[in-house]
């Protein structure tokens, strides 16, 4: 029964294993672990700017899921990956520092990214 909620998410179906120590937990099976989708939910601009039709452009994107490690995050506007290092995360907090699930991603869109 779990593994079948944890299928339907996005990265379903991984088996566990928990070291401590030294010691092993041994594989949990029944693919206890899985991840949920990042979600867009709003990317300004939508459109780029046509005062900017000449080089790259900045654009925020904001969502969910994204996670709290930068240097896993990977952007592609029309097929064409937009440099590691123009990339910058921002996870909203509550007051007592937890992570509200909702984040921003600060990017460079390469010039032209998307068109043929």
């Amino acid at each position: 029964m779990a593994s079948s909620i944890y299928q339907s998410l996005v990265g379903g179906g991984f088996d566990l294993l928990i070291q401590v120590g030294g010691q092993t937990s041994g594989v949990s099976g029944d693919n206890k672990f899985a991840y949920h989708v990042p979600v867009v939910q709003l990317v300004v601009p939508p459109v780029q700017p046509a005062t900017l039709q000449i080089e790259d452009t900045k654009i925020t994107i904001t969502g969910t899921n994204f996670g709290t490690d930068q240097s896993a995050v990977r952007v592609s506007v029309g097929g064409e990956d937009s440099p590691a290092s123009s990339i910058r995360l921002f996870n909203f907090r509550n007051s007592d520092d937890s992570v509200t699930g909702v984040s921003e991603i600060f990017v460079t869109v390469p010039f032209n990214a998307g068109r043929d």
